[in-house]
Order: C-alpha cells, then sequence, then structure tokens
C-alpha cells in the first residue's frame, strides 16, 4: 500500500464519510443542485464575473460564465432555495492535453463568496492568494505559489477550514506564527515543496489534526518536538527528507497513529524499546534508513506486544504493511513474525539479517 493510497484510505474513513454525510442531511433539508437551478438565480453572479475577468483562459473553461444563473456555470455548486455559491471546482484535467490550466491572478471579489464551504483551484498556475475566510476545503495542489511568501499568514485566516491541501506548490517557507486561528484543520498536505526555512511552532496546539503529509519537502535536523502534542493523528509522512538523528522515543508513544512513513530519511542508531506501543500501526515504513539492532527484538515487540496487550480492544488488528528494507538491522530471521497474524507485506531486504 503506497502513503498515498493510505492517505486516501484515511481520509475516506476519518474525514470524507463524515463530510459527505454532513452533505447529504444538508441536502435532504435544504436541496442543493449541481449545475443549474430552475428555482434560484446565483446571489453572487458580479463577484464571480470580477473573478473570470482576472483569469487567463487559453482553453475557454469558463465559456459557460455567462448570463444571470451562475447555478448553470461550469463548475459550481449552489444552495437550491437561496442561490448562494457553496462549492467552486476548478481543478484542471491534467489528463486531457486540450485543457490547458487556468493562470492570471486570484480576484479579491472571491472573498465576497459569503457561503462558500469547498474551493479547488489544484493543478492550476494561479499568481497570488485571494481566498475566502468561510468554507472547509480548499485544494490548491501544483499550484505555484513560490512568490506567495504570506501564505502561511493568508491561510491562518481561514477560521473554518478543515482540509488544506498544498502539495507540490514550490512553498520555499514556513514563517512562524504569533497567533494560530486555523485550529479546525484536520487534514494537512505539504508535501513535494522546497521548504528552505521551516519553523513548526505553530504545531503546539494542532490536536485536532489528524492526518500530516510533509513527504518530500526538504527538511531537515529532528522531527518537530511539537507533533507530540497531536493526541489525535493517525497518519504522518515524513519520508524523502534529511532528518539525521536517532528517532525519538516520543514518536512510538503516539498510540493513535496507522500509518507511520519514515522511509529515505538518514535516521541512524537503535529503534527505541518502545516501537511495541504503536498499539494501532497498521501501516510502518523505516527503509533506506541507517538504523541499527536486533530485528529479532524489534519485531517481537511490534507484533507480540500488539497482539497481547490490544487484540481485545483492536479486534485482533495488527500491522499490516512493514518495510525495513535498506537499513543495518543484524539478527536471524524471526519466529516471532508468526504473532503478525494480519501482516499481508513484509519487506527486510538489504539488511545484515543472517538464518
Amino acid at each position: 500500500m503506497t502513503a498515498q493510497d493510505a492517505l486516501m484510505d484515511l481520509n475516506m474513513r476519518g474525514l470524507v464519510v463524515p463530510l459527505f454525510y454532513f452533505l447529504f442531511i444538508l441536502a435532504t433539508k435544504f436541496d442543493f443542485c449541481i449545475g443549474h437551478s430552475p428555482k434560484a438565480l446565483c446571489r453572487e453572479g458580479g463577484a464571480l464575473l470580477s473573478f473570470k475577468k482576472g483569469v487567463h483562459d487559453p482553453s475557454n473553461r469558463l465559456s459557460s460564465w455567462v448570463g444571470e444563473e451562475c447555478c448553470n456555470w461550469e463548475g459550481f455548486l449552489c444552495h437550491n432555495t437561496t442561490g448562494h455559491v457553496l462549492q467552486l471546482k476548478l481543478r484542471s484535467d491534467v489528463y486531457d492535453p486540450t485543457a490547458l490550466p487556468l493562470g492570471g491572478n486570484i480576484s479579491s471579489s472571491l472573498l465576497d463568496l459569503k457561503h462558500l464551504q469547498y474551493l479547488d483551484l489544484s493543478y492550476n498556475d494561479f499568481g497570488s492568494i485571494n481566498i475566502p475566510k468561510f468554507f472547509e476545503y480548499l485544494d490548491m495542489t501544483n499550484v505555484n505559489l513560490s512568490k506567495a511568501s504570506n501564505w502561511l499568514q493568508v491561510m491562518n485566516k481561514l477560521h473554518s477550514l478543515s482540509v488544506l491541501l498544498l502539495s507540490s506548490c514550490e512553498l520555499l517557507a514556513i514563517d512562524p506564527l504569533p497567533h494560530v486561528n486555523f485550529s479546525s484543520v484536520l487534514i494537512l498536505d505539504l508535501s513535494e515543496n522546497y521548504f528552505i526555512s521551516s519553523s513548526f511552532d505553530w504545531f503546539v496546539d494542532r490536536s485536532s489534526l489528524t492526518t500530516l503529509n510533509l513527504r518530500s519537502s526538504n527538511i531537515h535536523d529532528q522531527i518537530p518536538s511539537h507533533l507530540r502534542n497531536m493526541s489525535s493523528l493517525r497518519f504522518l509522512d515524513l519520508s524523502n527528507n534529511y532528518f539525521a538523528s536517532p528517532i525519538p522515543d516520543w514518536l512510538f508513544h503516539m498510540t493513535t497513529l496507522e500509518h507511520l512513513d519514515l522511509r529515505s530519511n538518514v535516521f541512524q542508531g537503535k529503534l527505541p524499546n518502545d516501537i511495541g506501543n504503536l498499539s494501532s500501526i497498521t501501516n510502518l515504513d523505516l527503509s533506506d534508513n541507517a538504523l541499527e539492532g536486533d530485528i529479532l527484538r524489534y519485531l517481537g515487540n511490534l507484533c507480540a506486544f500488539q497482539v497481547s496487550k490490544f487484540s481485545h480492544r483492536r479486534q485482533g488488528k495488527s500491522v499490516e504493511f512493514l518495510n525495513l528494507r535498506g537499513n543495518k538491522l543484524s539478527g536471524s530471521f524471526p519466529d516471532t513474525l508468526g504473532e503478525c497474524r494480519c501482516l499481508k507485506d513484509l519487506d527486510l531486504g538489504e539488511n545484515w539479517l543472517s538464518g
């Protein structure tokens, strides 16, 4: 299972299902419409046309944006009674060579969309950020934000945000925040960026976060200690960075973790005995580091401890995917693997094993 698959799985189980349930209840009570609305005129047509003026649209994707009923326009979901715009989806189709990405600037007129909850501008090429404060989902994956030096300050104004996806946005810095406002974020993806400088002080009070993806983001030194305060975290991906230290003991006391990916760093030294405390873990990838020690002890702690101590609470669920390839682990092939009853995928290659 890849990190993306696991992320999708956790998102679906941890957030998307409740969101769809929420939308279903709203639709039942208030009646949404997608694409067209015979009952209501769009209330924010003027703001949207102002937004369109600042957009470079080489494929004419916004050609339907004419007339008064903007709920007929491409990419909208409106409230069928009030006519307010609730969702705006302008994701560029990377698999369609004729659908060129939108460009230009994100107009401040979007700030007039007071009821917007969901905004997807991913895989486009906008040069500035003016984002409404009132929505819950923002996906700007692959949007070049290298010139938006204030990106974190802008995001900090989004009090209702639950999902923030900023993967591959060419972000260069994570600046300190004197006060954190976007405390409702559950899923945060900052992967595939190139942080020259980074401050994770604003992680201190993020106890509600369930998913954090910092994969391939040029992060150095040690795992930020503030992560230990994320008491709800289930998915953590720190792979393909430059962490060059022993893995801290406290990481293995985050008992809510289901997916932990630390592969392709420079972690060294021995694994802590506390690895067995990962009582909820199903996917663990520590491959391509410089970890040392007796593999028998590590796997014995991870498998036997889970089964004996937690099977009554976890209904026999245990580690399913385990990758320790490319380290300096020694010892003989462990008999304790038989205690990993749910193990589906195991990779111990390129270690110093015997027997």
